[in-house]
């Protein structure tokens, strides 16, 4: 006998077949109960309770999974290797392989892993639709589409293909209710007994089948479903028209296997809907001819946010609300909607901040695991041979034995030399710390430890890589195990879980030990699957990374009492007082969703009119989807809330779906509240969300933020509540003691770092006293290349310091400037070899800049008085020049150390002039206005300490002055019809040295003797004066200027030993930005908002007369 019971949602259908489930049982009738596989522990626990033990004992609650478990171990067919998802891509992607050559319409495809993966899911469905390949080619030559002819007997064929690969050993999952059909045909597993299905909505073709012989077997069937009446009024469009369909059809399967009918039971009472707003939802939602409610009814509503984030803050506000004044348990509440995932973020957001506790059904992928990264940078290495990302990503994972701050150490000399294939197999050999620096014994000890790094890693995976070049799936397996062993990955992996249990973090040492199994079981069957199939490791590769895509974890729920976040369709909910649907938008709930297989909705179409029916005759996705929502909606006991917010994360504009229309139809007197809208008090729970509330309402002088604030104090967030409002500060400082131990006692200064301190004294502080640097590659960066041309500028000069260099011939030039510059590749940059096609294009083109500026030189030489005297002179305590120097009353002090390009000496009457000369191969000028700041001092600082100090080397010193000589040059603009000389005009005036010089004729006429100020900034009038453009300084002035950068010197040295690290940087004239390109703009958080230390463009006679103001009593 068939038995039927309908009804809505809470109508106690599925109380009603449990009541028919005890009564067969204690009759002694052995008895099945089949319900979904998520539904069968409630199910059986329920019956355990109701039962007697022995009753019990003759009842049993299966899944059809676990129903054809059970028939295999009853009559067989539980051999084979059962392929887990990943094992059916392994096996799909040989079936490709082996067609390969045949395809057509998807031979450019063959090759993705996508493919692989849509193909798997079209097969999966032509199984559960219960089509063959057989079936399947044959029928589709009926079609008249020519294309989808071709393509789906090109699927046929794979598909018929990968059937014959199973036949190999394997056995799929997806055939299971195929293979028990079978085996029913034969066996009588279900005579004389009772069997009931319960909460399905529907039945796929495999499980119709099963159903029919359960019809031709057993004494009583029942069926319960979720319809309204057997009658389907609404022609298949109906809320409950799918429901209808499934009972038409089991009563036809029914009728053919001689099966009788009682006449359907049709259950009404809704005995779930406590509330009456609760009963209108049921009764009335997406029925057009329920009348709409006359009232306005509290415990159903529908409120719209403007994104997600407000949406969930509304949602966790009401929820504890609910929970605070109305005594719901969380347990008792749940949220549903579709695409449950992408609130993840915004739940954890809205709920941690209130101490709710709730269960995201969320399922971790593996892929992201340490274990699997290593494999798969371990095969991405083989395959990329040796890209140092994959290298570096392998060694982060933890599954090494190496420690954190070695992989840092091999990570910044990685990045540094930027180490691809062959530059990780051979000892390395470049400098630590990059271009351009001589190896200290500390910077040897260094490299040698970083090679002691490159051999535990690099052998084992170059055998690796070696070993897997021409081999089959099943060797490259293996040979990724060994490597496993050969890094002990099994062992760490064990004592890393160990410790974290002893941590009591249960539930990521489970994981430890899970993600070890499920990679065993993948190779496992990559072995199985494979062995004898050549295949090439990038291959290999992407049907790894396929494979364990498709395994995941779940969570374990950390408590009973939480809150729920479940998927429509997928969650069934018991004793739920309170229902929220959320993300209640258009094409999002209900879900448009588009089709993961090869077949389209047009191609599912066609293929029905020539009797391949991959879906039931009928189906309508859409109506499925609305169905689930309103299922969901129903789950309710007492209230139920609709949510649904104005734009996604991204601002996309959105629109309310048909749920969110459909109450406002059934519910016109209920107002759709606006969470935006509502009072602020409404989102205050506790003391963090009395804070939040506070801070964004903190300008207004309101008795709510007095009330906010009053409540606030005393409490954790008080000194957090103190800070609210108030600028950040920008006058910072640690301990002078502190300063001290940073910087020591007896500070060594240079002119650069005196100019970066002038710049911001917080930068200064980040970088000298904290050490944070950014880390650089080794390039040829303008910062490198001034270095080499700077050092053949001085090698060539330093060499031909007695000859004219306008004497030598260009030829010869050229190849001695081919020789320095080989000599610094090798001794500074590590040589030519592993360096990009870019390098070496910008490091020939030196040699053409280095020329003309040694042409350059030769001319300024040749009309000059001022020879070179000395290059790279040190100014330190040990060399011949001491620096300056400044003592405190402390015992603290500072000296000014550092190197001078070069020094040009003059002598006339017993007077040494002497001028300083700084290569610069940026675009620096010099300029007046900055020395009184504090910034461009180098020069300046350099000349005045030989002034001071460099008596004993040069006899009586006089300050010539300082002049930055541009170190490269740049394509000039001009008139494309201008000649060669006016080009040549341009060029050279781009090689004009900028700086300031004494204003004194004799060595203005030195330095240029034409004065026309081609080569220095000083220009003679026809009276032999200087132009008013000329940058020049008295004797007396030049003294003006030393104490000043003195003074700037000693401010800066008891500043430091003070401990001011103020986050108040420079801003130069015209508004240019010096924080822009910081590298701690993102320490200090500066923006526009905050004081900057403005420095004005002076004019020279406004610069001394500051200077004058300030040495004034």
């Amino acid at each position: 006998m068939l038995r039927t019971i309908l009804g809505k949602p809470g109508t106690g259908k599925t109380e009603y077949i449990r009541n028919c489930v005890a009564k067969a049982a204690r009759d002694g009738i052995r008895t099945y109960l089949i319900v979904p596989e998520q539904f069968s522990f409630e199910s059986e626990r329920a019956l355990s309770r109701r039962l007697g033990e022995e009753a019990f004992e003759r009842v049993e609650v299966l899944s059809f999974t676990s129903l054809c478990n059970r028939i295999f171990r009853e009559y067989g067919g539980l051999a084979g290797n059962y392929l887990s998802g990943g094992g059916k891509y392994i096996l799909m992607d040989l079936a490709i392989e082996q067609m390969r050559e045949q395809m057509k319409v998807y031979a450019r495809q063959a090759y993705s892993p996508a493919f692989t993966q849509s193909l798997c899911r079209t097969v999966s469905q032509l199984k559960t639709a219960g089509i063959s390949p057989k079936q399947l080619v044959e029928q589709a030559d009926a079609l008249e589409d020519e294309l989808l002819l071709q393509k789906t007997q090109e699927i046929g064929t794979i598909y018929g293909m990968y059937e014959a690969l199973l036949e190999r050993g394997f056995a799929d999952p997806d055939d299971d209710l195929t293979r028990a059909e079978e085996l029913l045909k034969d066996h009588p597993f279900f005579e004389g007994m009772a069997v009931y299905f319960d909460a399905f909505d529907g039945f796929t073709g495999q499980e119709y089948r099963i159903i029919r012989r359960v019809f031709e077997q057993a004494d009583e069937v029942g069926f319960s479903l979720c319809v309204d009446k057997p009658e389907d009024d609404e022609h298949g469009m109906g809320i409950f028209s799918a429901g209808k369909r499934t009972l038409m059809r089991l009563m036809s399967l029914a009728r053919e296997a001689g099966m009788q009918a009682a006449p359907p039971v049709v259950l009404k009472e809704l005995h779930r809907a406590k509330t009456e707003g609760m009963r209108q939802v049921v009764e009335g939602m997406f029925t057009p001819s329920a009348e709409a409610g006359g009232e306005e009814l509290e415990e159903v509503r529908a409120a719209s946010a403007k994104d997600p984030y407000e949406e969930m803050e509304y949602v966790a506000s009401e929820i504890e609300r609910l929970v605070r004044e109305q005594g719901y348990r969380y347990r008792e509440i749940a949220m549903i909607t579709r695409g449950a995932s992408g609130y993840f973020p915004m739940v954890r957001a809205a709920f941690l901040k209130r101490g709710i506790p709730v269960f995201l059904d969320e399922r971790r992928k593996v892929d992201a695991k340490p274990l699997f990264q290593f494999c798969s940078s371990a095969l991405k290495i083989a395959c990329m041979n040796f890209a140092g990302e994959d290298v570096l990503r392998l060694l982060k994972t933890g599954l090494i034995a190496m420690e954190p701050e070695e992989i840092a150490l091999l990570e910044d000399y990685s990045f540094r030399w930027n180490l691809r294939g062959s530059m990780w197999k051979v000892p390395f050999q470049s400098h630590p710390k990059g271009f351009g620096r001589e190896m200290t014994p500390e910077d040897r000890e260094t490299l040698s430890h970083l090679n002691l790094l490159r051999e535990r890693i690099i052998p084992p995976l170059e055998d690796f890589r070696r070993s897997i070049l021409k081999t089959d799936g099943a060797g490259i397996a293996r040979a990724l195990y060994r490597l496993l062993t050969d890094f002990e990955v099994s062992s760490r992996m064990a004592q890393q879980a160990l410790n974290l249990k002893e941590q009591g973090e249960e539930e990521r040492a489970g994981e430890y030990e899970a993600t070890w199994d499920i990679l065993m079981e993948v190779l496992d069957q990559l072995v199985f699957a494979t062995t004898g199939n050549p295949m090439k490791p990038e291959r290999f590769y992407g049907l790894f990374q396929l494979v364990i895509s498709e395994y995941d974890m779940g969570v374990i729920p950390q408590t009973l009492d939480q809150v729920l976040l479940g998927e429509a369709g997928h969650v069934r909910l018991d004793n739920c007082r309170a229902v929220f649907l959320i993300g209640a938008n258009e094409g999002l709930f209900p879900l448009e969703e588009e089709s993961h297989t090869l077949f389209t909705e047009d191609d599912a179409a066609a293929l029905e009119a020539v009797g391949i029916s991959l879906f039931e005759e009928g189906r309508n996705p859409m109506l499925e989807e609305t169905y689930y929502a309103y299922t969901a909606m129903a789950s309710a006991q007492e209230r139920m809330v609709l949510t649904c917010p104005a734009a996604d994360v991204s601002g996309r504009a959105l629109l309310p779906s048909v749920l969110f229309t459909e109450f406002c139809r059934l519910f016109p007197h209920n107002p759709v509240v606006s969470a935006g809208q509502l009072p602020p008090l409404f989102f205050v729970h506790n003391e963090r969300t009395a804070l939040e509330a506070y801070a964004s309402r903190m300008e207004d002088d309101t008795p709510l933020t007095s009330s906010l604030r009053e409540f606030l104090q005393g409490t954790a967030y008080q000194d957090t509540l103190a800070h609210l409002g108030k600028p950040r500060p920008q006058k910072l400082s640690i301990r002078a003691e502190s300063a001290k131990r940073l910087y020591g006692r007896r500070l060594k200064l240079s002119p650069t770092r005196i100019e970066k301190f002038y710049r911001c004294k917080f930068a200064y502080f980040c970088e000298q006293g904290m050490r944070i640097r950014r880390r650089r590659r080794a390039e040829l960066s303008p910062i490198e290349t001034g270095s080499v041309i700077h050092y053949a500028l001085q090698m060539l000069i330093s060499k031909y310091r007695d000859i004219p260099l306008s004497s030598i011939p260009r030829a010869q030039l050229q190849r001695e400037i081919d020789r320095i510059l080989e000599e610094y590749l090798e001794q500074f940059m590590g040589g030519m070899e592993e360096k990009t096609a870019r390098f070496r294009y910008l490091y020939r083109r030196l040699k053409r800049t280095v020329l003309r500026l040694i042409v350059r030189l030769a001319q300024e030489f040749d009309q000059s008085l001022f020879r070179p005297s000395d290059f790279e002179l040190e100014i330190s305590p040990d060399s011949g020049v001491p620096p300056l120097e400044v003592r405190f009353a402390d015992g603290t002090s500072a000296q000014v150390v550092g190197k001078i390009d070069r020094v040009d000496l003059y002598r006339e009457h017993g007077t040494s002039y002497l001028r300083v000369i700084d290569y610069k191969s940026g675009n620096k000028l010099f300029q007046l206005s900055d020395v009184y700041y504090g910034l461009n001092l180098q020069m300046l600082l350099y000349l005045f300490t030989l002034w001071q100090n460099g008596g004993s080397r040069y006899d009586a010193v006089c300050p010539a002055g300082v002049l930055y000589m541009p170190a490269s040059s740049k394509p000039v603009s001009a008139d494309r019809h201008a000649g060669e000389a006016e080009l040549a005009a341009a060029s050279d005036a781009q090689l004009k040295m900028s700086g300031i010089v004494l204003d004194n004729p004799e060595v203005l006429h030195a330095m240029e003797a034409d004065g026309k100020g081609l080569f220095i900034p000083v220009k003679l009038k026809k009276d032999g004066t200087p132009d008013a453009a000329s940058s020049l300084a008295t004797l007396e002035q030049m003294g003006d200027l030393k104490r000043h950068v003195e003074k700037l010197v000693s401010d800066m040295a008891r500043e430091l030993l003070e401990g001011q690290i103020d986050i108040l940087p420079a801003q130069a004239p015209g508004g240019y930005d010096l924080c822009a390109y910081c590298d701690y703009r993102g320490v200090c958080g500066i923006d526009g908002s905050q004081e900057r230390r403005l420095l004005d463009a002076l004019s020279r006679k406004e610069v001394f007369e500051k200077i004058h103001a300030k040495e004034e009593p």
